[in-house]
């Protein structure tokens, strides 16, 4: 009976050294010539015959050298070679490449001014996915600080505060998507309601225009901002006077609608510093 148990069972680590045992176990039993890269089976007869009972045993050998979690890699319906070069790919050095490149483009993430928040946070999402898939889970402390790393300068504000406190990844990416989805409607209104050049009286007074309701901050309570441009609430974590578990809850609901008949000052770009 054949002793496997010299060999440890594969189980997602040092890929590289149990392939190279595995290797010695194939050519040990006269196996190895079914496996390797340029290996050709015969067209037919007792050869081809012998080709294939000699291949199944390279397949189960192999197949007997993973973990149960991961069997699910050997498909019995292929050859022993398909599975090897399965593994080589998933595991081995052409699966290190890919995982430096996705790393590289992962960290070096960086989100243009005026881009999609929306499309900058599915090509994160992306690569994340890409490394689950070739087992490089990326922590979610790590993916956090990743994230708002790749924040434009604009948004320093809210990367500020939300460093500053416990939260979920998906609320982080949740917070950012709703402060953007934000931000674009202002922009709608402004680009919408711009000041007439033609008087330099109007040029500088704030335009009223139609609104869906007020806007009130849920860190002062005052009417026509929200809470990610509150002057208080910014000077306050500066003090380091603000609970981050209120904070949080603030954060995450950033602006309220309150009625859809009333009129909403548009606020001047000072109201933003």
């Amino acid at each position: 009976m054949e002793k496997l148990n010299l060999i440890e069972k594969f189980e997602g680590q040092d890929f590289h050294t149990w392939q190279l045992q595995m290797q010695l176990h194939l050519i040990e039993k006269d196996l190895w010539d079914v496996v390797k890269s340029n290996s050709t089976p015969p067209t037919g007869g007792n050869e081809l015959a012998k080709w294939n009972a000699k291949d199944q045993r390279a397949l189960g050998t192999i197949g007997l050298g993973l973990s149960k979690a991961y069997l699910h890699h050997v498909d019995f319906t292929k050859s022993a070679k398909e599975i090897w070069e399965s593994l080589n790919k998933l595991f081995g050095s052409e699966a290190e490449m890919a995982k430096t490149t996705l790393k590289q483009r992962l960290y070096g993430l960086k989100m243009e001014e005026n881009s999609k928040m929306a499309d900058h946070i599915s090509k994160f999402r992306s690569l994340l996915n890409q490394l689950a898939g070739i087992k490089e889970h990326v922590k979610d402390d790590d993916a956090k600080a990743i994230l708002l790393n790749s924040m434009p300068k604009s948004y320093s504000n809210i990367v500020f505060t939300l460093s500053k406190i416990t939260i979920s990844l998906e609320g982080v990416i949740s917070t950012l998507l709703e402060q953007s989805s934000h931000e674009e409607h202002e922009e709608v209104l402004y680009v919408g309601n711009k000041p007439s050049s033609s008087s330099k009286k109007e040029k500088h007074k704030p335009k009223k225009v139609p609104s869906h309701g007020k806007i009130k901050c849920f860190y002062c309570n005052e009417i026509g901002h929200v809470i990610l441009n509150c002057k208080k609430r910014a000077q306050d974590l500066l003090d380091d006077k603000i609970d981050q578990k209120a904070l949080l809850a603030e954060v995450e609901t950033d602006w309220e609608v309150y009625s859809t008949d009333e009129e909403l000052s548009c606020p001047s770009d000072e109201d933003f510093l």
